[in-house]
């Protein structure tokens, strides 16, 4: 099977600086709590914890669906595109059930973006939107040489780029890192990549974390739906099943009712 039908050429927009807020950064930490399962249930309301949207949520994406592309020189695997899909859809599906429309795409016709993107500075310092239409895709980098200043126990990190908007911040451009210096790689944790991308994608579209971030509530003593969202900014380890050395990240694929009210609030 073809597996590379397009891929995306970066080019470059100016950007109205006056009008950038900054750069949302927003990550999945190894943080340790109860494994738990989300619930099925669908919701099409716009439910918060708060009236505060801007606690929740970093900003809106002005054109849909958003492409997301896999970066070509991290030489992504055939089982980590896999994963990819599948959290792609996780999200598509619900917004398909909720709103009517897709959200994120990451191939045509089965066959993956791929990026010839070299750096993440390099896809936020250009726009991704011009005349109401995605020039360049958000872009996945696995990160063998994990930045010093993100801390090694961040599994991923998303960051978005947000201007002045109406209700919400716009966001113009994004990236997604993934730490394959301190886990996936032989000898390392082994988070399971569905999981973290469910998570990190839903920082792209732009929801924060269940808690924890400013103007939410601290995660200590949360409520379970809060506890068990997808974008609870954690996840568990446990030892391997078929090797015991090895230490192996949960499974938290299910947008729980924390997760899908708070996307409804964004589009």
């Amino acid at each position: 099977m073809e597996l590379y039908i397009r891929h995306w050429e970066l080019q470059r927009v100016a950007f109205w600086a006056r009008q950038v807020l900054g750069a949302s950064t927003l990550g999945f930490a190894l943080v340790c709590v109860s494994a738990c399962s989300g619930n099925t249930e669908r919701t099409s309301e716009c439910t918060l914890e708060s009236d505060d949207l801007e606690a929740h949520i970093t900003g809106r994406w002005p054109v849909t669906p958003i492409p997301v592309a896999l970066q070509a020189a991290s030489g992504f695997t055939a089982s980590e595109i896999d994963a990819l899909d599948r959290a792609v859809q996780i999200w598509n599906e619900f917004y398909f059930s909720s709103k009517g429309f897709s959200v994120l795409q990451s191939s045509d016709e089965g066959s993956v973006f791929v990026s010839n993107a070299a750096l993440p500075d390099e896809v936020l310092a250009n726009g991704l939107i011009s005349n109401g239409s995605f020039i360049n895709p958000v872009v996945i980098f696995k990160q063998t040489d994990w930045p010093a200043s993100y801390g090694e126990k961040e599994i991923a990190r998303t960051t978005t780029v947000n201007n002045i908007g109406e209700d919400l911040p716009v966001t113009t451009t994004g990236v997604l890192e993934l730490n394959y210096e301190f886990f996936f790689s032989v000898g390392q944790k082994q988070p399971d990549l569905e999981t973290i991308l469910v998570h990190e994608l839903g920082h792209l579209i732009g929801l924060k974390h269940s808690c924890g971030d400013p103007g939410q509530p601290g995660c200590g003593g949360s409520s379970r739906d809060i506890l068990q969202a997808v974008m609870f900014p954690g996840v568990n380890f446990s030892a391997s099943s078929s090797d015991a050395n090895t230490l192996t990240g949960e499974v938290r694929t299910t947008l729980n009712s924390n997760d899908q009210g708070r996307a409804n609030c964004i589009y």
